[in-house]
């Protein structure tokens, strides 16, 4: 069996890539090896350099050279290159000389997805856990283990009984490990005890019990019944917001009474809005009728975010039987888009017998509609009445509209149709309107249309929908594919070349995005110690830059913030407690430019709010969209681009709505 254990020495002193500060810096370590990492470092350009253009045999040799720095450097490029290079080559640093080197090889390991690095990092692991200078290395090999390790491994890194809460490091290493493993879908109750203890207990450090709470509170399925008392108790006696939020999660997965209770309490006295939005959506694990009161007294809530969580959570969880209580709510004075939620949710679940009830709230939404001019608004209002299936017809209407947002939530709301499972009840059964349907989105897809293109490929093989298409329409998207360029919206192409090869059973290859961005270190040098002012209709926040972390995206940011080309362009994605979106040329989401960015996943963590990410659509696909973490989201980590973080003004992020403009970023 394998056996993960320390001798209770510490480290102290050492920082590695600190979450508040440039994810790579310079640094004194432990062993008196200076790590000195520099953009500026002729050497260090000439590696991010390669690692954009893929020049891999060009990193290779400073895997090898004398100097710590460039070791530690090929190592970090290498960790952004996943499927690139030979993961045998970053074996040997597990054993560097330097804690710095080694803890970045392990961490580039387990970003390679590659199971077989698992059995050197556990080697690694047992030959230099007993003395403290490589506990630094430790964490980040625990980690990558919960990247790669298969099941076996997790047990004996859930049940280590020998760390103290002193030995901050080991236990960090500890908790990313099961986390990691967690979002893989692999748990083990031994470690949902062992998170349970670390995030109820102040005696633990901050970092382990944050993320050892977003454990608790993200883990699905998971059983927390048996934990109903420490996880109130922990909750109750809690200050810290940041560990609250997910903890309150954590409590409405216990299902007891006491829970509930709480829960609801919590909804109407919380003093941070942020809690009392996780807080309600804890109560989705228990009945509707058991929690709807307190919910539905949220719809006037002055704070917006919780008056839309409400809405949503009644959208989500109410039925059929609510029908009278929906129907009843849908003639409620509340802002636009919560009145839209929730007619929207009669939509979804008062029968089709009850035709006038629904027609009424149907033509309600419909005026709304017509009335609204903020076109981002206008689609989410649009993607509510999309769960009437007797209105397609308007549906079909707003399809042809001019404006990116507007025709893209009509054509998301006929795929959602195309889907829905009341089909057979609006229409005595029949495929006419679906066939209708079906036609609409070819019409958009021939038009080119990014948004259009991809919600068409997944009509194209969607169980309910495949068997609906005509020989002519498939060949209508086969000639459509032929006539694209990858460049042109590589979503978009890839997409539907692998939705038509599907559909004849072959595998297909997805092809490689072309035009890549280079380093433009003119500007680096020039801007990156620049403040980026971004303002907006609800104020102005300020953010910095992590260049040494992702010298290529910032050096394409500050090019494009130069261009002008964020300024007017809106957050088309707010979602309360996760993150705002903006940047995307169309609006909509479904946008990107012609010049692509690698993915550059230094070793930092989205661990609190204001941290700034590029937004993606797979590895090496980032363009120029952006979003802004509005609490700790460590899901996210080694999957998104750091690229900055807020330093000022993070109460103007917490208020912006869906819609808003960016008037102007600058740097200063």
């Amino acid at each position: 069996m394998i056996v993960f254990r320390n001798a209770g020495i510490l480290i102290l002193g050492i920082l590695f890539l600190s979450q508040c500060v440039p994810a790579v810096k310079q640094e004194q370590v432990e062993l008196g090896l200076e790590v000195d990492y520099q953009l500026s470092d002729t050497t260090v350009m000439h590696l991010a350099d390669w690692q954009q253009s893929g020049q891999v045999q060009s990193i290779y040799p400073f895997l090898h050279v004398v100097n710590a720095t460039y070791r530690y450097a090929a190592a970090l490029d290498l960790g952004s290159m996943a499927g690139q290079y030979k993961t045998d080559s970053l074996v040997p640093l597990l054993t560097d000389p330097s804690p710095v080197v080694r803890a970045q090889a392990a961490y580039s390991l387990g970003l390679s997805g590659d199971a077989a690095v698992a059995a050197p990092l556990v080697e690694a692991f047992q030959q230099y856990d007993s003395t403290g200078q490589y506990y630094l290395a430790n964490r980040a090999i625990l980690e990558a283990i919960g990247r790669v390790g298969d099941t076996a491994l997790l047990e004996p890194i859930s049940t280590v009984a020998t760390y103290k809460p002193t030995d901050t490091l080991l236990l960090e290493g500890q908790t990313r490990a099961i986390y990691q493993y967690m979002l893989r879908g692999i748990i083990d109750p031994a470690g949902t005890a062992t998170m349970v203890k670390y995030a109820t207990s102040a005696l633990y450090p901050y970092s382990v019990r944050l993320l050892s709470a977003h454990y608790l509170g993200r883990a699905n399925p998971i059983d927390l019944s048996t934990y109903s008392n420490e996880l109130l108790e922990g909750l109750a006696s809690e200050a810290n917001v940041y560990l609250r939020m997910p903890l309150i999660l954590a409590v409405g997965k216990t299902k007891s009474p006491e829970a509930l209770t709480e829960l609801k309490k919590s909804v109407v006295q919380e003093p941070d809005f942020r809690l009392r939005c996780n807080a309600i959506r804890a109560l989705g694990n228990f009945p509707f009728n058991q929690a709807q009161d307190v919910i539905v007294r949220q719809l006037n809530d002055a704070n917006e975010s919780i008056a839309l969580t409400a809405a949503q959570w009644i959208s989500d969880h109410a039925t059929e039987g609510d029908r009278t209580l929906l129907s009843n709510l849908a003639y409620g004075d509340y802002s636009d888009l919560v009145k839209a939620k929730i007619i929207g949710a009669a939509l979804r679940h008062i029968p089709y017998p009850y035709g006038i009830a629904r027609n009424n709230r149907a033509s309600i939404l419909s005026q709304m509609i017509q009335k609204e001019n903020n076109t981002t608004i206008k689609g989410l209002m649009i993607k509510e009445l999309a769960y009437d299936l007797k209105s397609y017809r308007e549906i079909l209407k707003w399809a042809d509209d001019l404006e990116a947002p507007v025709r893209t939530a009509a054509l998301e709301g006929i795929t959602s149709m195309l889907k829905d499972n009341h089909y057979n009840a609006a229409f005595g059964g029949g495929e006419s309107v679906k066939k209708e349907l079906i036609s609409a989105l070819i019409t958009a897809a021939n038009r080119r249309d990014p948004a259009a293109i991809q919600l068409t490929a997944a009509v194209l093989v969607d169980p309910k929908t495949k068997n609906l298409w005509t020989t002519n329409e498939v060949s209508q998207m086969e000639t459509l594919f032929a006539s694209l360029n990858v460049d042109f919206d590589h979503d978009a192409y890839n997409g539907l070349g692998e939705s038509l090869a599907k559909r004849q059973d072959k595998t297909y290859k997805a092809e490689p995005i072309q035009n890549y961005a280079d380093i433009q270190w003119n500007l680096l040098s020039q801007y990156e110690n620049a403040q980026v002012v971004v303002q907006t209709v609800r104020g102005t926040f300020t953010m910095r830059f992590f260049s040494a972390a992702a010298p290529c995206t910032v050096s394409r940011i500050i090019e494009l913030i130069i261009q002008g080309f964020y300024d007017g362009k809106v957050f088309h994605r707010v979602v309360p407690n996760f993150v705002v979106q903006t940047g995307c040329p169309r609006g909509d989401g479904y946008g990107s430019l012609p010049i692509t960015l690698h993915s550059e996943l230094a070793p930092l963590q989205y661990n609190q709010e204001g941290l700034v990410g590029m937004a993606s659509s797979g590895k090496d696909t980032e363009s120029s969209q952006f979003f802004v973490t509005l609490s700790p989201t460590p899901h996210l980590d080694g999957k998104y681009t750091i690229f900055a973080k807020v330093i000022s003004g993070m109460d103007v992020v917490q208020s912006i709505q869906p819609g808003d403009p960016i008037q102007k970023i600058s740097l200063q």
